[in-house]
């Protein structure tokens, strides 16, 4: 085994090319607490005034942890990372004295995970429900305005709509769709128009509009 001498024994740090991702690491004390281990291994073969990377095969992303036990001698996770998969990656460096005990989940960081994937589910329910008036509020207005072009023929007027198989095709907007948002909207207009207005729901089906003038009261 060869040592490093003159020039190259002077350096504090040593390079490990991880997947494309260099990481620098001391000599002194990290690698020494572990004289058997590949990283010390492979510090100490490295040849004589060589300042480049050592290439390591190894997953980069779970490095950092290794990493943790050279310092520590412990190794904390956050839930999103497999225990599993670290304490594999520990054996292959031949670290001694890795164990599942030894590796343990950063309460901390648990924390912050479900705090941020709570906030998440918040921010996804807000955009659905505003996706869902959106869509709502356009349907509505497709009716009223084929409602407008038909209301002159008769007293009362009916047509289908829905995603196919139509009169009315709404496309994906039909998917969004709140049944009581849209009848809240068409009764809105309809009332102050003299009309009434039915609407059949059977999804996926189209549903029934039916609009019907409501007489006028005779003095």
């Amino acid at each position: 085994k060869r040592r490093r001498t003159g020039s190259a024994a002077a350096s504090e740090t040593v390079k490990f090319n991880v997947g494309g991702r260099i990481f620098e690491v001391l000599r002194e004390p990290t690698l020494s607490l572990h004289p058997g281990s590949l990283l010390h291994t492979l510090a100490e073969e490295a040849p004589a005034g060589d300042d480049s990377s050592i290439f390591v095969e190894a997953d980069p992303d779970l490095f950092p942890y290794i990493l943790q036990y050279y310092r520590d001698r412990k190794i904390l996770i956050p839930f999103t990372v497999s225990q599993e998969a670290v304490l594999r990656e520990a054996q292959r460096f031949a670290l001694e004295g890795v164990t599942a005990a030894s590796i343990q989940r950063d309460a901390a960081l648990g924390a912050a995970f479900y705090s941020a994937r709570e906030l998440a589910d918040a921010e996804k329910a807000r955009m659905k429900a505003a996706l869902d008036a959106s869509c709502s509020r356009f349907i509505a207005d497709r009716l009223i305005y084929e409602a407008l072009n038909r209301i002159h023929q008769a007293n009362r007027i009916s047509f289908r709509v829905g995603k196919e198989n139509s009169d009315i095709n709404l496309g994906d907007a039909w998917t969004f769709m709140g049944k009581d948002r849209v009848l809240q909207h068409l009764h809105a207009w309809a009332v102050p128009n003299s009309l009434q207005v039915q609407f059949s729901y059977y999804s996926p089906r189209p549903a029934e509009v039916v609009f019907t003038a409501v007489p006028v009261a005779q003095p």
